[in-house]
């Protein structure tokens, strides 16, 4: 690598040149290949290729153009030049169109020639073709200097005006108030393009046709100064710096090439597909841009084709002067925050092909005129405002591809002139307000691939003609309000991959032609009435990964053809009448990550085959007739977060490979015949977050542990033979929101630690024997609502503390051994529904706050030794259901309310002398 490469890769350009690899956009030359003994050609060729040899060849020649630039450039700094390259494409590499360069010592020369400048151009020769531009002057000697040069694909009025203007920005600071008088020979099809600096007056240009006249004696030239091409560029310039300054945010820095007044000269988002046409694209797609379009002057871009301003934030209405882009064939403004309706002009573009709005807020309809876009190939205006019914107009645009009008409040039927769309590949009606049926013409719609449905009102029932939708990749008809049975053309789409039919009123069995599906990945056919049992052709969809049949009315056993379905990872079967064990063959969908077979009445034991699908991580087993052991080894590869066993007949220890399942979640067993030590079959568990073992014979006491499962929210270990006392660590587990260590043989005292758990809701102790007293620190729990201490061996007095638990809407502190008076303070519970601090030792008299309780609708006091007369203030109590007082000392009137009314007498025996009617 020489130097000047060395300072290209190191970026050592002082000016505007991009880094691509150039290669020429110039025509190639037809050469001829001639017979060997054609020797003045062989000749020819040998020369040539001894030239490439030492010099490079022809596409070599063009990549060092850089290096011959900055070779210019270091042997005076005040060499201009410019280039004008066009992308490829993918490889990256730059295709040169036009390159100019002048020197400095010809450039300060100028100012001491005549204000007249000669150009001229000569094809060269060679693999490539172009032409070589000349500028020359003369002095008052009659010297010709050499002004500037310039190499262009080929002559037209866009690469002379560029040629010219890069002329005029080089030569402006010489003679910067001076008309100068251009003069072109020979070349008819050359015209003289002047811009706001460099023109040439009519009077001058006459003098030195008459001055020079000697340098056109063979032919006259042909001159002809225009400004239409720099006019129109101005135009341009202006509109889109007008538009810049009325953006009202920081972004604007990402369009800080907008200057100056050529716009094809390097401004980003802007395009130029020819410079004689001026702007031809804009695309600002992801600028973060915030503003309006309404300082946006669209009658600038005569030939704009490419409109595309997607996700930005621009806001506001769409002007109606958008209608006049004739030439435009792609529109996207989506995902910015556009209001208003369609300005009406904006379907006169009837050369418009991709016309993109969805994710804006578009209201009103669209309407009939929608049929005079006649090469519209994609109209998406998803995730808009925009309602009435579908247009029929949009059934003529025959080239249609891609129709998006989902999210939006469209109502009444699909319009049956939809099956005319014979090129449509998709229609996305989803999330509207759509009703009828689904038109039998649908099934015209043979090239379709994706039709999505979803979230509408649609009924009736599936036409036999969607069969012929033999392309279909995807549909989606969940969501709806579609009845009958689900037609056994079905089987017909082969091309399938998802069929979702999920939420609709479908009856009767899935058809078995369900098994000719070959291509199907996805099956959605839950919450229906689809009845019967699982067809056996299933097993033939071996690309199958996900079936959820859930919520119907399925019956019969499961399939043992399932276990030909390799690729099956989601099985969710939950909710329906199935019968009969698991079948043995399930062991061979080891690709499985979800089974779901809760709420059925399936029997048997749990076929020791399970143990081999080591990739379960969801498996639920609830609300069945299972019968026999737990899969030992169920989580042996530590995948397993959700097991569920609910409500089943299991028997036999927990689990051996749980102890060790740090990768658990959520662990119901509860309600089984589930043996073994709580202490010993458990572990730290980090991600725990929900664990029910109610219900079952454990046995063991409780392990510290449990608190260090730092993610637990919910304990439940109720009706267990669980033994010793609550440990005190459990005052750590601070994320604690319900503890339920009920009907187990718990003794000693309640850990005053409890009170350190801010998020507890629940604590059910009840039917335990606890002894001691009430913490007086769980009155530090302001979020509890069920605290239940009943049938223990409790003592002591209630803690007036309690009344802080201002959310509480169930107290039990009923069968312990509690004495003192009821504190007042337990009136502040305005929350609480329910009250029991029956069969205690509780005297004195019933505090007159307790009958302003506005929420109680339950009060048992009875089985004490409370005295004195009912509080009046219960007279106001309208909540009040049901009331038990007694086995108590009191005395005095009955409140005349309806709780006491319709009282029985045992629960207002056994008194001291109530009264009242």
């Amino acid at each position: 690598m020489d130097e000047y490469e060395e300072r290209i890769e190191q970026g050592d350009f002082h000016r505007d040149v991009d880094d691509h690899e150039l290669a020429p956009n110039f025509e190639e030359e037809n050469i001829e290949y001639h017979d060997e003994g054609d020797a003045e050609n062989n000749i020819g060729d040998a020369k040539q290729k001894a030239i490439g040899k030492i010099f490079g060849d022809w596409e070599e020649s063009y990549q060092r153009l850089r290096k011959l630039l900055l070779a210019y450039l270091d042997q005076d700094s005040g060499t201009q030049y410019n280039y004008y390259t066009i992308a490829r494409g993918k490889d990256g590499t730059a295709l040169l169109r036009y390159v100019f360069w002048a020197f400095t010592p010809c450039i300060a020369a100028f100012r001491y020639c005549r204000p007249v400048i000669s150009i001229d151009g000569t094809h060269l020769y060679g693999k490539y073709r172009g032409v070589l531009m000349i500028a020359m002057a003369t002095d008052t000697n009659q010297k010709v200097l050499p002004l500037a040069f310039a190499v262009v694909d080929k002559e037209s009025r866009a690469s002379w005006g560029w040629y010219l203007e890069c002329l005029r920005v080089s030569i402006e600071h010489v003679i910067p108030n001076e008309g100068i008088c251009i003069i072109s020979y020979q070349h008819k099809v050359t015209k003289v393009m002047a811009f706001r600096v460099l023109f040439c007056s009519l009077v001058v240009l006459l003098v030195t046709f008459l001055c020079f006249a000697t340098f056109a004696s063979s032919t006259t030239s042909s001159v002809d100064a225009t400004a239409e091409a720099g006019t129109a560029f101005y135009e341009e310039a202006e509109a889109l710096l007008n538009w810049k300054a009325s953006l009202d945010n920081q972004n604007k820095s990402l369009l800080s090439s907008w200057v100056g007044d050529r716009p094809c000269n390097n401004w980003v988002g802007i395009t130029c597909d020819d410079l004689e046409l001026g702007v031809t694209r804009l695309n600002l797609s992801n600028f973060g841009l915030k503003g309006t379009l309404d300082n946006l002057n669209f009658s600038s871009f005569p030939n704009l084709h490419t409109l595309s301003l997607l996700q930005n934030s621009l806001y506001g209405t769409i002007p109606n002067s958008i209608g006049g882009l004739s030439k435009l064939t792609h529109l996207e403004f989506s995902y910015n925050n556009l209001s208003g309706t369609f300005p009406p002009s904006i379907f006169n573009l009837s050369k418009l092909r991709f016309f993109h709005f969805s994710g804006n807020q578009i209201s009103g309809q669209i309407p009939p005129e929608i049929g005079q876009m006649i090469s519209l190939q994609y109209f998406m205006v998803s995730e808009n405002l925009l309602n009435g019914s579908l247009p029929q107009e949009i059934g003529a645009l025959r080239d249609l591809i891609s129709l998006a009008l989902d999210g939006n409040s469209f109502i009444g039927p699909i319009p049956t002139i939809y099956g005319s769309l014979s090129n449509l590949f998709q229609l996305q009606l989803q999330n509207n307000n759509l009703s009828g049926s689904l038109p039998l013409e649908i099934g015209n719609l043979g090239n379709l691939s994706f039709l999505n449905l979803e979230n509408n009102e649609l009924s009736g029932s599936i036409p036999r003609e969607i069969g012929k939708l033999g392309k279909l990749l995807f549909l989606f008809f969940s969501n709806n309000k579609f009845s009958g049975s689900i037609p056994r053309e079905v089987g017909m789409m082969r091309s399938l991959t998802q069929l979702d039919l999920s939420s609709n009123f479908h009856i009767g069995a899935i058809p078995s032609s369900i098994g000719n599906l070959s291509e199907l990945q996805q099956l959605y056919i839950y919450s229906n009435s689809i009845s019967g049992s699982i067809p056996e052709e299933l097993g033939l969809l071996r690309h199958l990964w996900v079936i959820q049949l859930l919520e119907n009315n399925l019956s019969g056993p499961i399939p043992t053809s399932i276990g030909k379905m390799a690729a099956l990872s989601n099985l969710n079967l939950f909710g329906n009448k199935l019968s009969g064990s698991i079948p043995t063959t399930i062991e061979n969908l080891t690709m499985l990550t979800n089974l779901v077979l809760m709420m059925n009445k399936l029997s048997g034991s749990i076929p020791v085959e399970m143990n081999n699908l080591t990739s379960l991580i969801n498996l639920q087993l609830s609300d069945n007739n299972f019968t026999g052991h737990l899969p030992p080894q169920i989580c042996q590869t530590g995948t397993l977060v959700s097991i569920g066993a609910t409500n089943n007949h299991f028997t036999g220890p927990i689990p051996k490979s749980l102890k060790n399942c740090t990768s658990l979640y959520r662990v119901r067993l509860d309600e089984n015949q589930l043996t073994g030590d709580i202490a010993e079959d458990f572990n730290i568990y980090p991600n725990l977050n929900y664990i029910d073992l109610s219900g079952n014979n454990l046995y063991g006491e409780l392990s510290p542990r449990w608190a260090q499962c730092h993610n637990l929210t919910s304990l439940k270990i109720s009706n267990n033979k669980i033994s010793g006392t609550i440990p005190l660590e459990f005052g750590e587990a601070t994320m604690l929101g319900f503890l339920d260590l009920s009907s187990n043989h718990l003794i000693g005292k309640i850990p005053k630690e409890l009170g350190h758990l801010k998020s507890l809701l629940v604590i059910l102790l009840n039917d335990n024997q606890l002894s001691g007293t009430i913490p007086s620190e769980i009155g530090r729990l302001f979020d509890l609502t069920h605290f239940s201490l009943a049938v223990n061996n409790l003592s002591g007095s209630i803690p007036k503390e309690l009344g802080e638990c201002s959310r509480l809407l169930f107290l039990n502190l009923s069968r312990n051994i509690l004495n003192g008076s009821i504190p007042s303070t337990i009136g502040s519970m305005q929350s609480l529904q329910s009250l029991d601090v029956s069969q205690n030792l509780l005297v004195g008299e019933i505090p007159q706050q307790l009958g302003g309780m506005k929420m109680l609708e339950t009060l048992n006091l009875s089985h004490n030794n409370l005295s004195g007369s009912i509080p009046s203030s219960f007279g106001d109590s309208a909540s009040l259901t049901s009331i038990d007082i007694s086995y108590n000392e009191l005395e005095g009137p009955i409140p005349n309310i309806k709780a006491f009314h319709n009282a029985p007498i045992a629960a207002l025996q056994n008194n001291k002398g109530l009264c009242g009617s």
